[in-house]
């Protein structure tokens, strides 16, 4: 019974890496990135246009 209670106690994570941002910065929208800088109608642009492009088989 130690032993499953020993298991359960908190480990040190190592630090996460992230493509854009720091790791621990919070959630973030997704047009605040680049290439959209803060333009959510063109994100909104974009992946309209991006899921008409998409068939069951892929992108076209």
């Amino acid at each position: 019974m130690l032993f499953a209670l020993a298991s359960c106690g908190g480990r040190e994570r190592p630090p996460q890496f992230r493509l854009y941002g720091p790791a621990n910065g919070g959630d973030t929208t997704a047009w605040s990135n680049p290439p959209f800088d803060g333009d959510k109608t063109t994100w909104r642009l974009h992946a309209k246009d991006r899921a008409q492009h998409e068939t069951e088989y892929g992108a076209r």
